[in-house]
């Protein structure tokens, strides 16, 4: 049975790619970070300069880069390392 969210996720292949690169553990991490998110359980931070309009949430080492501004709809734009996230 799949799980039901608040939201509807819609996931950039930058985002994709950038997973695939990410070791297992922090997979598990993200994937439930952004489960989080779809609920509306958590909120990230807005971003300022070339990322305005994008929110981050803190993830260990890594940033989900995403967006929320249509309703009922989260969309995944990137996760990165922190110390390349704002590059």
């Amino acid at each position: 049975m799949s799980e039901q969210f608040k939201h509807e996720a819609l996931v950039e292949n930058r985002f994709k790619k950038s997973f695939r690169n990410i070791d297992l553990e922090h997979q598990e991490l993200i994937f439930e970070k952004m489960k989080q998110l779809l609920n509306d359980e958590i909120q990230g931070e807005y971003l300022r300069g070339p990322y305005k309009g994008l929110k981050k949430v803190r993830v260990g080492k890594y940033r989900i880069l995403y967006s929320d501004h249509e309703p009922c709809r989260v969309i995944f734009h990137d996760v990165r390392p922190r110390e390349s996230a704002y590059i």
